[in-house]
This record gives structure tokens, sequence and C-alpha cells, in this order.
């Protein structure tokens, strides 16, 4: 790993590169980015609490089955063909900000997944992020969907992101080719691909690949969850998992505060669009990337 790389193990695919990998879990995870036992992999410059009355930073907080959730669960397929080529957005549209956000006034909580001394890895500010998506697999809106995450995240973060084309199949995704890669996958299919199931108890997956602190491209793979309700809404639907992977994508961390998006389980408790605590997070990837 680089030097001064803190965060998940990483496994070199190339010179001067870091593919960060991701860990499983059988507690009904969201995704597969962090152990459950936060402080095997949180420093204090990880996880920061902001607000009026903050208290010192978090850096021993075992997270906990969230309050109602499934002791198992068992993905299923997607009913609908997914993204299809005439629901994709036009080559090269872009996402923008609809203003230029502020950091949030309410306390929250927000980590990140690595740092290079002390300020986290993200993507480079010379233009747009690419984003691809995969089609053929997943809900028949899966195209909108996707595309109104990533303007919640061009809200929250600053960041512009610009359409860079679709694809079929999990081979196919490039992350060093740059770009956010998304894609909704059947039970169990990115096995062969990732290393890390995506079925069971496991929801989403989502690994980045670095060089130094740059942030080269990203994948958010989303399961499809019976218990989950459709498109967007505040507690576990399929539109939180998504959000979810797109903030990890992105660098956020996983938190232990249930009322925010990056919890790492399945909660009635998770916000429609992202808490405070990943409003934070994302402006300091994004407009904020000066403050820290």
């Amino acid at each position: 790993m680089a030097a001064g790389l803190k965060g998940p193990a990483a496994d070199a695919i190339a010179e001067g590169v870091e593919v960060h990998g991701l860990h499983a879990n059988a507690s009904a995870l969201v995704s597969t980015i962090v152990c459950v036992d936060l402080s095997n992999l949180l420093q204090s410059s990880h996880l920061a609490v902001f607000g009026p009355d903050a208290s010192a930073p978090i850096d021993r907080v075992p997270v906990l089955r969230a309050a109602g959730s499934r002791s198992s669960r068992q993905l299923v397929g997607f009913d609908a063909s997914g993204p299809t080529a005439a629901t994709l957005p036009s080559h090269g549209s872009l996402i923008t900000p609809t203003a230029l956000p502020s950091p949030p006034a309410q306390q929250g909580s927000y980590a990140f997944n690595s740092l290079v001394d002390g300020r986290p890895c993200r993507f480079a500010d010379s233009g747009p992020i690419g984003w691809h998506l995969r089609t053929g697999v997943g809900p028949h809106d899966g195209a909108e969907m996707v595309a109104t995450a990533l303007q919640v995240l061009a809200d929250a973060s600053g960041l512009t992101f610009r359409f860079d084309g679709g694809f079929e199949e999990l081979s196919q995704i490039e992350e060093v080719a740059g770009g956010i890669w998304v894609a909704f996958v059947e039970p169990d299919e990115a096995q062969h691909h990732t290393g890390m199931a995506v079925g069971g108890d496991t929801l989403g997956h989502a690994r980045v690949v670095f060089s130094g602190d740059q942030i080269l491209g990203s994948r958010a793979l989303i399961g499809n969850d019976p218990d989950a309700v459709p498109g967007f809404g505040p507690g576990h639907t399929l539109g939180s998992v998504l959000l979810h992977e797109l903030g990890h994508a992105l660098n956020l961390g996983h938190v232990d505060v249930a009322t925010e998006q990056m919890y790492p389980f399945a909660s009635p408790q998770s916000p429609l669009w992202f808490g405070p605590g990943d409003r934070m997070g994302l402006w300091l990837l994004g407009t904020g990337r000066g403050a820290r």
C-alpha cells in the first residue's frame, strides 16, 4: 500500500495502483465494504462527528445488527430486464449540481474508507466524473433511478457526473479506465467477477481503485432484496442500497448511526436521501475538498 494510506486491505493490480478489497459479512449488511467491528479498521482520523454538541471522533464502535432486521435473507432476481439501450441517457450528458452546496448545519457522522496523509482520497477535480450503467439486468426504471441518485450526490457534493456509456457484462467493468461503473446484479452473479458475492445477507458491493490519493475509478453493484421497497423512500428501499453503494464508490465509509445512509445495515431508519453526516462527507469529497 502507498505510504500513509489507511483503510481496508489493498491488493495492487498495477504499479502505483491500489485496489481496496472488501470484507464479506453474514450479518445482513447493506454492502461488503467494511467489517462489522469498526475498531479493526477505523482510527480517529477516519470517523468524525460534527455539530453543536459534537463529541470526540469515534474510533471504537462495534456496529450491531439494526433493530428489526432479519436474521437471514435471500436475494432474488429482478422482475424486469433492467435498463435498456433505449432508456440510457445520451452519451456525454451531464448531471450537475442544482446549486453550489454548503456543509450541513445539523450534527451527524461521516467516515472515509481511505485517506492519505489524513486527507480522504478523491476523484480528480479536473472535470466531470464519468459513469457507466449495465443494461439487461435490474428494475425497469433502473436508468432513471441511477440518474436520480447521481443528481442527489451532485447536489450534496458539488461534483458533476458525465454518462460515458452502457455495458452488458460484469467482466467489462474496468475501474482503471476511469469513472463509476454501476450494475444491478442477480443473486450471486458477481462472485466470479469480483470475488465477493452479492447475495444472501450481502445486498451490495463496492470497489474503489486508487493511485496515490486519487481515485481512478470504482464500481457499485446492487442486488434485489425482496424486503426492500422498490424505488426511493425512507427506510429499507432499493434506492437506499443504491445510494449507499454510490457513497462507497466516492470513498464514503460506514458509520454507526442508523439515521445516516452509510449505516452498514438495512434499517427502517434510513433517510430518504442522505443524512447530515453523509452530506458533510460528500461535501468534503467535492466542493469542500480544501477543508480537509
